[in-house]
C-alpha cells in the first residue's frame, strides 16, 4: 500500500471531519490531495441523501476549474450548487471516486458514515487515468493566406503557418477526422477535427499543403462549412473545387447555411438548413450532416430546427469538446479559433 496515500488518507479524515456543513440538504465538500496540494469545496444539494456515485474530477494541468460528475443518483435530484478552488496553482489529471451511503439522520451521524467510507475507499482508489476525459480539439479555420490588408486580420492565417501547425500534428502522432468519422473519436489515441468555415478560395492553399504532407502514417483531412448560395463567386469556391477536394479523400464539405444568416431572427430557417442541405449533397455528391451556425449564435429553436436536417451543430465555445451525456451534446459542439496571431506555442497549448 502506498504510504503517501495513507498519509493523504488521514489528512482527508480531519479536512472532511471538521469542513463540512450540513443545513437544508446543502453538503458542503471539501477534499484534500497532497499530490496537488489544494484544498477543493464542492456545495451540493441532494433531496433525502441515498446510495450516490460522485466522481471528483481536477481537470488538466494550469486549468482553473474543478467539475464533478454524478455518476449514479438512485431515484433522488440533485443540483450543483458551487465550486471553488482554496489553494495551489495545477490541478493534476486525477479523478477520484467516492461513493458513499446516507440517509435522513442527523448531520453528525452522516458525516461520520461518508468520512468512514471515503476513508476506506480512497486507500483502494481506483487508478485516476481508468476514468480520464478525453478532450478532442475542433479547430476553426477561414482563410488560409497572407493577410493583405482587407477583411478581419485574424480570420487569415498564412499557409506557411498552417503547414507548420499541421507538421505538428502529423509529428505528434494526431489522427485528423471529420464528422463522418465521429464514431471512431474513442478509438484513435489523439482525434482532431479541422474546420473552415464559409468556404473561402483559398482554402486550396490548405489543400496543396495536406497533399505534401499526407504520408503513410498520416491521412489529413478537414472539413469545409460552406454557404451553398456563395459557392462559385470570385472568392469562393466552385463547385469544380468542391468536388474535387471531396474525391481527395481529404476533405468533406458541409453546411454554414445557404446565405449565412443570424439563425435566430431569419424568418424562413427551413431555406436556411434544408436547401442548403440538399444544394451542397447534389454539388459534391456526398451526405451532409453538420452545420456550423453562422457567426456561433444559436438557441433552442434553432437546435431543434437543425436536428430535422443534421446530426452534429457547431458553435465558436472556445473549449475542446468532452462528452457530457446532456441534452443536444451534438448540437453544441465547441470550436477553437486559429488565427492570424497565434503563435505555434499557443496552437500546441490549444491541443491540451
Amino acid at each position: 500500500m502506498n504510504v503517501k496515500r495513507i498519509i493523504e488518507s488521514v489528512i482527508e479524515y480531519f479536512v472532511l471531519t471538521y469542513m463540512y456543513d450540513i443545513k437544508d440538504n446543502h453538503f458542503v465538500f471539501v477534499y484534500f490531495s497532497l499530490d496537488v496540494g489544494v484544498l477543493k469545496k464542492m456545495q451540493i444539494k441532494i433531496k433525502n441523501f441515498e446510495i450516490i456515485t460522485v466522481r471528483l474530477v481536477n481537470s488538466s494541468k494550469g486549468g482553473n476549474f474543478m467539475s464533478a460528475v454524478f455518476a449514479k443518483i438512485i431515484g433522488y435530484s440533485y443540483s450543483i450548487i458551487s465550486t471553488k478552488k482554496f489553494i495551489g496553482c495545477e490541478y493534476a489529471a486525477s479523478i477520484h471516486l467516492f461513493r458513499f451511503l446516507a440517509t435522513k439522520f442527523k448531520k453528525r451521524y452522516i458525516m461520520k458514515k461518508v468520512v468512514l467510507l471515503l476513508v476506506i475507499f480512497s486507500l483502494v482508489a481506483i487508478p485516476s487515468q481508468a476514468f480520464a476525459q478525453k478532450k478532442i480539439p475542433i479547430l476553426i479555420y477561414h482563410s488560409i493566406d497572407e493577410f493583405k490588408g482587407q477583411g478581419s486580420k485574424d480570420l487569415y492565417v498564412s499557409p506557411g503557418n498552417f503547414e507548420k501547425q499541421m507538421a505538428y500534428l502529423k509529428d505528434n502522432g494526431f489522427t485528423l477526422l471529420t464528422f463522418e468519422r465521429w464514431g471512431e473519436i474513442h478509438q484513435v489515441k489523439k482525434p482532431i477535427f479541422i474546420t473552415f468555415d464559409d468556404g473561402y478560395k483559398n482554402n486550396v492553399n490548405a489543400f496543396a499543403i495536406f497533399q505534401k504532407l499526407k504520408g503513410a502514417n498520416f491521412h489529413p483531412t478537414a472539413t469545409i462549412f460552406v454557404i451553398s448560395d456563395f459557392v462559385g463567386r470570385s472568392n469562393r469556391l466552385s463547385r469544380s473545387d468542391l468536388k474535387k477536394m471531396v474525391d481527395s479523400g481529404m476533405f468533406s464539405v458541409q453546411s454554414h447555411t445557404a446565405t449565412h444568416p443570424d439563425l435566430t431572427k431569419v424568418k424562413d430557417i427551413d431555406y436556411e438548413l434544408k436547401e442548403s442541405k440538399e444544394k451542397i449533397e447534389q454539388m459534391t455528391g456526398k451526405p451532409v450532416i453538420a452545420l456550423a451556425y453562422p457567426y456561433g449564435i444559436y438557441n433552442q429553436k434553432v437546435i431543434e430546427a437543425t436536428k430535422k436536417y443534421y446530426q452534429f451543430g457547431l458553435t465558436t465555445i472556445p473549449e475542446p469538446y468532452v462528452k457530457t451525456e446532456k441534452p443536444n451534446e451534438n448540437y453544441l459542439l465547441p470550436r477553437i479559433y486559429v488565427k492570424n496571431s497565434t503563435t505555434l506555442d499557443e496552437f500546441v497549448e490549444n491541443l491540451q
